[in-house]
């Protein structure tokens, strides 16, 4: 085929032994997909809220790019046994939560809709190739490109948008198709002496 279509994806299915429709993995009040810092926060604001909570990660460990596989912690602290205990605390308050079910290692592939709502959302175990269907009035897109919300349909732009266009001084004059890379990591550490910093012709200046 020149391109995947529904065709197609029916006989990817029919060879795995996949059933034509996900079975279920649940009804739940919300589901939050992306187990980095804004998807744990998610997952733990609404289940303290007294909703039921289905926290769907594509990795074995929670955290994101704040995650022991990465090694950028959020407070700027290299590498250590800090951001060990970090992920294990956050795990913990998690699992904790008894409104929320964890799935590590699942990955969400697509939605299925009802008008202009998502009705429920389609994952796949990463090991065991299972898949579920879990269905919800409350769908939380913390996957860090947006994907639950562009297989839904919604708006979206990439790179920079225009100075004129939400009135921001150090926006370029013509929008342009620029993204910043998928993460930054600043570390210090002490020194013995006084270290100079600048002038640096390179940095950009700031509003106070």
């Amino acid at each position: 085929p020149q391109k995947a279509d529904e065709q197609m994806a029916a006989w990817r299915r029919r060879l795995l032994r996949l059933p034509a429709t996900p079975p279920s993995g649940g009804t739940f009040d919300c589901v939050v997909v992306g187990g980095g810092l804004a998807g744990c926060s998610a997952a733990l604001t609404a289940a303290r809220l007294g909703l039921t909570v289905a926290l769907i990660q594509d990795r074995p460990v929670l955290g994101g790019n704040a995650s022991s596989e990465i090694g950028l912690p959020p407070r700027g602290e290299k590498r250590s046994i800090v951001e060990e205990v970090a992920g294990r605390n956050r795990a913990r308050a998690i699992e904790a939560e008894k409104r929320i079910t964890l799935l590590l290692g699942w990955h969400a592939y697509g939605v299925q809709k009802q008008g202009n709502r998502i009705a429920a959302l389609d994952a796949r175990n990463t090991r065991t190739n299972e898949e579920r269907r879990f269905t919800a009035p409350v769908f939380i897109d913390c996957t860090g490109d947006g994907w639950i919300g562009y297989w839904a349909g919604a708006d979206y732009r990439m790179g920079r948008e225009a100075a004129d266009e939400f009135g921001e001084s150090m926006a370029p004059a013509v929008a342009d198709g620029r993204t910043l890379g998928c993460s930054l990591m600043w570390t210090s550490m002490t020194a013995n002496t006084a270290v100079p910093f600048g002038p640096l012709p390179w940095a950009e200046p700031a509003a106070q």
